[in-house]
Order: structure tokens, then C-alpha cells, then sequence
């Protein structure tokens, strides 16, 4: 402004950058059938004028199964080269934007399905031979738990099978038959000593007058002690 009127100026401002795609009207993938046309398309958004170009293994796609439409292909697949990964060049005079489009068959997207579910099969058959083994070994440890103590019951004291403890005669007979001291021998009771048989079993003997045997056990000298001989009659 000065004294002879007022002056405007429009200043622009230019943001020096390549374009941007949009990935929402993008996509990365698309699935397509042999002989059946398919559409690629890629969106950019820039500041400045822009233009979009196309490749495939470094290379211009060329063919009679492709047609290129500015931002958009269309490829037509014939055989398993057509298929792979295409892309799109955003540019303007800032630089170059790439964006990737892989164009699938069905068998490909199968194949990446039964891949999925064989592995997903695969854990839950693991998972399953885990808990399985698991369920073993808590068994196990359980069970030993259990006969460990009832070995320590049996071993205090001596239970028969009806149980009732053992009389205090049986068990001393038992400790004879465990003492490794002591030893049996089955003969003839001296003349000189009184039956201790009682009166009814003295009955039902066939043959009185031969000689009773009883079984002596001798047991070694332990402790200064002479050996002892106990007589247990055999009926």
C-alpha cells in the first residue's frame, strides 16, 4: 500500500513431495481365472500434475492379455507367467511413488488355505498329545502318593486278612522265621518232658505210642547268652 492505492499478491505454496497413494481404493491382491479379464487399479493423490505407469519384473507388461488404462490394468491371464506381482508408478516431477498388486490364481489361494488348516490341525493335535500326557504323569504321581503310605501302615504293624492284628504267639513265630539267626530242626521229643498237648488233640492221635515230634529251634549265641532251645509241637 502506498499513497496511490492498494496492491494484492496471491502467493502459492508448493509441497515438494512424490504422490501418495490412497490404499483404501487399492487393492493388494486380486484372484483371477484363466481366460477371465481382470482389473488392477492403483489411486494416487499429488499436489501437482502426476502420471501413472506399470511394470512387471522390472519390465513394461506387454501382450495381447493386457491393456493399460492410465491408473488402471487389465490382464487377461492365459498361462502361469501372466501371473505374479505388478506395479504401479505414481510420479510427478518430485519423485516416484511404487505400489504392489499381486494377481493370484485360485490353486495359489488354495494352496495357501490347505497350508493354513494342516498347520492349524497340527497344533490342535499337539495340544491334544500334551494334555493327554499330562493327564499320565498326574496319574502317576497320585498313584505313587497313595502306596507309599500304605506301605508305611503295612510295615508298623502286622494286620491278618480279616483284620485283626496278629496274636502275640504268631507274631513271635513270624520274627523266628525272619531272624536269619535262628534255624529249625525237626526231631524227636525228649522222653523226659511233658506234652504240652492238650487232652483233645491226645485223642484223635492214631498212633500213641510212637514217638511225637516237635520242631526245635536254635537260636545262636547273641550276647554272651548260651543258646536257647524252643520246642513247638507239630500236630
Amino acid at each position: 500500500m502506498n499513497m496511490f492505492g492498494k496492491s494484492r499478491t496471491a502467493t502459492i505454496f508448493i509441497v515438494a513431495v512424490p504422490p501418495r497413494i490412497i490404499e483404501e481404493f487399492s487393492p493388494s491382491s486380486v484372484i483371477c481365472e484363466k481366460q477371465s479379464p481382470c482389473f488392477l487399479t492403483c489411486q494416487a493423490t499429488s499436489y501437482i500434475p502426476f502420471n501413472y505407469s506399470w511394470t512387471k519384473d522390472g519390465q513394461v507388461p506387454t501382450g495381447d492379455g493386457i491393456k493399460l488404462m492410465n491408473n488402471s490394468i487389465i490382464v487377461t491371464p492365459r498361462d502361469g507367467k501372466d501371473y505374479g506381482e505388478y506395479v504401479c508408478h505414481a510420479t510427478n516431477s518430485f519423485g516416484s511413488t511404487e505400489y504392489k498388486i499381486t494377481l493370484l490364481s485360485p490353486r495359489d489361494n488354495q494352496d495357501d488355505d490347505d497350508t493354513q488348516s494342516t498347520f492349524l490341525a497340527s497344533v490342535i493335535a499337539f495340544s491334544c498329545i500334551v494334555v493327554v500326557l499330562l493327564i499320565i504323569i498326574c496319574g502317576l504321581i497320585w498313584q505313587r502318593r497313595r502306596v507309599v503310605p500304605d506301605r508305611r501302615t503295612r510295615s508298623k504293624e502286622k494286620v491278618d486278612f480279616d483284620g485283626v492284628k496278629s496274636s502275640p504267639d504268631q507274631q513271635r513265630r513270624d520274627q523266628h522265621a525272619s531272624d536269619p539267626d535262628l534255624y529249625m530242626e525237626l526231631k524227636p521229643r525228649p522222653s523226659n518232658q511233658e506234652s504240652h498237648v492238650p487232652t483233645e488233640y491226645q485223642s484223635l492221635q492214631e498212633n500213641p505210642e510212637n514217638p511225637e515230634y516237635y520242631t526245635m529251634v536254635l537260636q545262636k549265641e547273641n550276647g554272651g547268652k548260651q543258646n536257647e532251645v524252643v520246642y513247638e509241637e507239630l500236630c
